[in-house]
């Protein structure tokens, strides 16, 4: 039976790092440690894959998540 809610999320990111950080046992930075939290939230009614794409090889997608990414620092926050 399929949940109305329910839906098939990809996050793509390009650092390994960032990744086998998520899969371990153990979290030591906060930020780590929110964003498991967040995804097993997200988890909840929807299909969640993390996905790894290599970096600086010239796919438009991930140039604009770079640059974006880039502005994120100077962009005022938006949260709960």
């Amino acid at each position: 039976m399929s949940n109305e809610r329910e839906a098939s999320i990809a996050i793509c990111c390009n650092s390994q790092a960032a990744l086998k950080a998520l899969q371990s046992a153990k979290t030591r930075p906060s930020l780590v440690a929110e964003t498991k939290l967040a995804l097993s939230k997200l988890s909840t009614f929807s299909s969640v894959r993390l996905l790894w794409v290599p970096g600086h090889n010239n796919d438009p997608g991930n140039e604009i998540a770079d640059e974006l990414a880039k502005q994120a620092p100077a962009s005022e926050f938006i949260g709960p």
